[in-house]
């Protein structure tokens, strides 16, 4: 007689005795889920697989020019509240281009846009104050084999695809690189390290003239302010 196995069809798995295969479909159809990605908590076993999988195929569709750029924005805010963080730095993302970044320009002609590659960023050369989107030029190239090949443009005259950077794909994004530290969100090391400094990417490639001075907390003002005044009240007590 053979050896008789149980296949347990929801994780894959192969069991030789009916024990650990009775006990592997408990604990699956048993236990609540989360997504270990999105964070979604509430799922089946098989509902949180399917989550992970559409996750990580949304992250595989982030525009790699945009990773670094994104993650040292955020690494200048000061925030307690994820949904803080992510709104400073989907508000400077979604009115900024970066070096290497695909976008859509508008030829010199003015009558289509056309794929092209950011080659350069030309700002306003000031130190006193950020300089405005706006105010920003961008050099683009095309390989479409139309002319011209090179030209430059002003943000207005640039877009993204529609859903190169989402909220919700920016949100995702944030998520992964996240972590708080002392009541402070902050980039994690090893993410900067990776997107930013082993692609030795410069604050004046991203920010020109002042870099943004985003607002604080409200928690975490009050938390400073109390400080401040007790060490106040210690050298004059």
């Amino acid at each position: 007689m053979g050896t008789r196995f149980f296949y347990c069809e929801t994780t894959n798995e192969i069991f030789s005795n009916y024990e650990d295969y009775f006990h592997r479909v408990m604990l699956i159809s048993s236990i609540v889920w989360s997504c270990s990605i999105t964070g979604k908590p509430n799922l089946t076993y098989a509902e949180a697989l399917e989550s992970e999988k559409q996750a990580r195929r949304l992250l595989r569709t982030f525009p790699a020019a945009v990773k670094g750029p994104f993650l040292m924005v955020a690494s200048k805010t000061k925030r307690s509240s994820f949904n803080e963080m992510l709104e400073d730095v989907f508000g400077f993302i979604k009115d900024h281009f970066f070096e290497q970044e695909i976008v859509d320009a508008m030829e010199p002609s003015g009558r289509k846009y056309r794929e092209a590659t950011i080659v350069e960023v030309i700002a306003p050369n000031t130190k006193s104050s950020p300089v405005k989107a706006e105010k920003i030029r961008y050099r683009v190239q095309s390989d479409d084999g139309n002319k011209p090949k090179e030209w430059t443009v002003l943000a207005e005259n640039l877009k993204r695809d529609r859903s190169a950077t989402t909220r919700d794909k920016c949100k995702l994004f944030l998520k992964q690189h996240v972590e708080q530290v002392a009541g402070v969100l902050k980039i994690k090391e090893a993410s900067f390290k990776k997107f930013v400094t082993d692609e030795k990417l410069k604050e004046q490639q991203v920010f020109f003239g002042k870099p943004p001075d985003f607002e604080q907390s409200k928690r975490l003002k009050q938390a400073e302010e109390k400080k401040n005044r007790l060490e106040q009240e210690k050298k004059n007590p």
